[in-house]
C-alpha cells in the first residue's frame, strides 16, 4: 500500500475537513488548487472511492464526479420582471 500510516492519516483527515466545510462529500472538481490532487488520493489509495471511503464518507455515485451545491432558483430573479 503505497504511502506511510502517517501520509494516508493525513490525507484522510484533509479529506474529513473539507467534507465538513462543504456539507456534503466532496468530488474531485471540490479539492482546493492549494491541496493535495485528486491524483494524490488515488496513487495513496487506489481509488478516489476508496479515499472517499477510508475517509468514513459516503462515496459519491459512480461517475459523479463533485459539483459546487449550484442550485437554479429562477423564481428568485426578480430583476427582469415587468
Amino acid at each position: 500500500m503505497p504511502g506511510t500510516p502517517e501520509r494516508r492519516a493525513g490525507l484522510i483527515l484533509y479529506l474529513q475537513n473539507l467534507a465538513k466545510e462543504l456539507g456534503f462529500t466532496p468530488g474531485e472538481r471540490d479539492l482546493p488548487a492549494q491541496g493535495p490532487t485528486h491524483r494524490v488520493f488515488v496513487y495513496i489509495f487506489g481509488s478516489w472511492r476508496k479515499a472517499q471511503i477510508a475517509a468514513g464518507l459516503t462515496p459519491n455515485p459512480r461517475g459523479w464526479n463533485g459539483h459546487r451545491d449550484v442550485r437554479l432558483h429562477l423564481d428568485e430573479d426578480t430583476s427582469h420582471a415587468a
